[in-house]
């Protein structure tokens, strides 16, 4: 499928893009289309990816920080019926080149740990990666959101590293073994045991397979998944690991020391 990406103006397709991101997460999520006006006025990054009809189908919303050299990626969504083109991940290097062009070196956002369509774009394919947890970030929120609290986290985008160029020139080696040591074990989709004496240099982490379907159906599995991974990566981060890469076949996070 042929679409566009380029940058958003105006108030008609900040309007849009707004729209866009209701039928995205189910409500809105606190864009406002003055404040999107004003931000993008101002130097924010508001850019989407256009079918030939000319109809918005993926957005995302990057803004200024208090260092220059940081810009804060607020918003990443794909509608639905246009996720297998892998427009999430063409929009985030439309956004490297916009900020590099800027002198901006770094892209921070903040995700859900416990999704890993999200993780595995972010982290594997992108090339960021993860040392600060934050819990219920957000507060309660609303939509595909809803119930268990929003606890993110802060994923950091290191343009010009060695492993993000490698990624973009689809040169990466994943960095996984089944002989990583664990520190968790899950059973039929739930949280059973917790590791927090270990100290190998590397380590992985295990999320469910569909936490979305979880927090949706069962929310005191949500629950329980949120309280066991907030124990398990606020304990191992200040320990100094950070977490640089996912397995989406096993569903597992890569945890290595850093210095």
């Amino acid at each position: 499928m042929q679409l566009e990406l380029r940058e958003i103006h105006g108030v008609d397709e900040g309007a849009a893009m707004i729209a866009l991101e209701e039928r995205i997460w189910g409500v809105g999520e606190g864009m406002n289309r003055d404040l999107l006006t004003a931000m993008v006025h101002v130097g924010a990054l508001a850019a989407g990816a256009f079918t030939t009809g000319g109809e918005m189908v993926a957005l995302l919303l990057g803004f200024p920080t208090r260092d220059g050299g940081v810009q804060h990626s607020h918003a990443l969504g794909v509608l639905e019926p246009y996720r297998r083109y892998g427009l999430g991940a063409k929009l985030k290097w439309f956004q490297r080149d916009w900020c590099l062009e800027r002198g901006i070196s770094t892209v921070q956002w903040t995700y859900d740990p416990l999704r890993g369509a999200n993780a595995k774009l972010n982290l594997h394919k992108l090339g960021s990666s993860v040392g600060v947890y934050h819990q219920n970030y957000y507060g309660s929120m609303r939509g595909i959101n809803a119930g268990a609290p929003s606890d993110r986290f802060l994923a950091e985008w290191d343009l010009n590293s060695v492993g993000v160029i490698a990624r973009l020139e689809g040169l990466a080696q994943s960095s996984f073994s089944n002989a990583i040591p664990r520190v968790n074990t899950v059973i039929d989709a739930r949280p059973t045991e917790v590791f927090l004496n270990l100290r190998h240099p590397q380590l992985s982490f295990e999320i469910p397979r569909d936490f979305p379907s979880i927090q949706t159906e069962n929310l005191a599995l949500a629950l329980e998944w949120r309280e066991h991974s907030r124990t398990v990566f606020n304990h191992y981060f200040a320990r100094g690991y950070r977490i640089t890469d996912f397995d989406a076949a096993s569903n597992r996070y890569l945890l290595e020391v850093c210095d």
